[in-house]
Parts: C-alpha cells; structure tokens; sequence
C-alpha cells in the first residue's frame, strides 16, 4: 500500500500557447477547489496544496472563499520552466526529490491537475460524468484559437484543419507530432499547429556541456547520449536515465541539433520495457550498483 500525505493540484502552465487549466481555474475555480476537497477527503489526505502561476494570482484570489476551512494551502510560485514537472514541482513544493524510476507517491505525495478535480465534482457532486474535457487549440496555422470543450475521441487534425502539415499534441517542448491521425483523449490538453521550423541537419556533439549544465534532472546528457548512440542500455539505467522529465530543454539548447530529447525518451521506454520482459535485466543492475556503492 502506498501511504500518500500530500495531494498537489498542479496548475502550473508554463509553456507556451497552452492555458487550458488556467480557463478551467478562471470560469470553474470553486468547482475545481470542490473537486480538490472531495478528492483529498476520498484518500483521506490532510495536507493539500494548490500551486498557481504567480503571474495570475488575481484571477484566482477568490478560490478559496467557499471553503469551510484553510485547509488548503495555495502557493504561488515563480513560472521558471520546466516547474509544471510533477517531480520538479514537489520538489520546490517538499524538498524531497522522487526516487530514480519512481512516482510521486514514492514521497508521500500525489499529483493531479484541474481538469481531474473538476471531473470529481461533476461527478460526485452533480452526478455527471464528463466525456470530454477542455484542449487548447493554438499556434500560427488554425483558423481559430482558444479553449474549448472538445469530447473524447474527435480527430485532432479536424479541429485545427490541419491537412498539409503536422500538428503538435500537448506542449510546444514536450508535445508528440502527428499528421492528425489521432484523437483527443484525458491526456490531451492541447492541440498546437505550428508550422516546423527547419533546423538542418544534426551534428556531432560538441561537449559543450550545455545541456548538462541546463538539464533539471541534473543528468550528464551527453554521455547518455553516448550510451543510446552504443546501445548500452544497461549502462544508461546505471545512469539515471529514468529521472529524466522530458522537459525537452535538452533539444531546445543543443547547438549541434542533436535530437537529446527523443533519445532519452526512447531510453526510457526501453528500459521500463525490458524491466517488464525481462525481470533479471532490472535484478542485475541494481545488484551491480549495490555492490559498487559497498
């Protein structure tokens, strides 16, 4: 059993063109306060917190009015990317840093956004379950822009009418490319089309150490991206390939136009995947590491 102490309303948007919880907090702040409380009451969690973007605290200074009590803590904090992170943010929030590999629930705590506490209210206390939620549709390319309701399961590319180029689903930093040929679904907060700006062809790494210094996993990118270059898989988990956040900031620095991101990502994917099929591959290594820290 997990024992969770803290439940954080994460409504820290900070990249660009995407304000879909900020929309929901400005026009349904109660309701998501009241989904907030009946969430934390459900798991029997005391502490709760709802942490803001502190540039838009005067939209949000009523929230807490019809509450019964003050217990729940709002926090305003500075927009510095990549905050919106869930581990970054408890961090800031705890001072407690979420394991290598881990969830937030390793610490005591749980994360959740505006969008699942206003689906609890409606829920719980309006017995409507929703079957949809609200998208930021943005960018330089859609005819219209702005957040809407959109139900679960439309074309993606049919909202942005998107034909010739591909759009972005999620953030600008962080967010997957697609050709339209997917739907929106609870995961889906924005559908961005932006035209692609061309970037020419990657080169070799420089060891300029910028996206070291830049990384707020505290990563040695660079020799991660050695390891997925010589397929050391094991070696990239020894690592600490598994606390990366997928900020993209990494992508976003690289003066050799390396796709470090992407890289890391697919790392990931296929470490969780072979800790799935092959038990003994995630045995040895953290026996290995044992041993060289004894």
């Amino acid at each position: 059993s997990v024992d969770c102490r803290q439940l954080v309303l994460n409504a820290m948007e900070n990249q660009p063109y995407v304000t879909a919880d900020h929309r929901l907090l400005v026009e349904f702040g109660r309701e998501i306060v009241r989904g907030l409380e009946i969430l934390a009451r459900a798991a029997d969690i005391d502490h709760v917190m709802l942490a803001v973007d502190m540039r838009r605290t005067d939209d949000y200074r009523d929230l807490l009015t019809d509450t019964e009590d003050d217990s729940i803590q709002r926090v305003a904090l500075r927009p510095k990317y990549p905050i919106g992170a869930d581990n970054i943010l408890l961090k800031v929030l705890t001072r407690k840093e979420v394991p290598c590999g881990g969830i937030p629930a390793d610490i005591g705590a749980g994360v959740i956004d505006a969008g699942t506490c206003f689906a609890a209210y409606r829920w719980v206390a309006c017995g409507q379950r929703l079957n949809g939620r609200v998208v930021t549709i943005s960018g330089n390319r859609p005819e219209r822009s702005g957040n809407f309701f959109v139900p679960f399961g439309v074309d993606c590319g049919g909202l942005v009418q998107a034909d010739e180029f591909s759009i972005i689903i999620g953030n600008p930093m962080t967010g997957l490319s697609s050709q339209g040929d997917v739907v929106v679904s609870p995961a889906c907060n924005a559908i961005l089309a932006i035209e692609p700006t061309p970037i020419g062809d990657a080169a070799p790494c420089i060891r300029c150490g910028w996206c070291r210094d830049h990384c707020p996993a505290r990563l040695n990118v660079a020799a991660l991206n050695d390891l997925y270059e010589l397929g050391q898989i094991e070696s990239a988990e020894k690592a600490g390939t598994l606390s990366c956040v997928e900020c993209g900031v990494c992508s976003y620095i690289c003066p050799a136009r390396l796709p470090l991101a992407e890289r890391l990502r697919q790392l990931k994917q296929t470490i969780l995947r072979m800790r799935k099929t092959m038990p003994l591959f995630h045995e040895s290594v953290g026996s290995q590491a044992l041993r060289e820290n004894a």
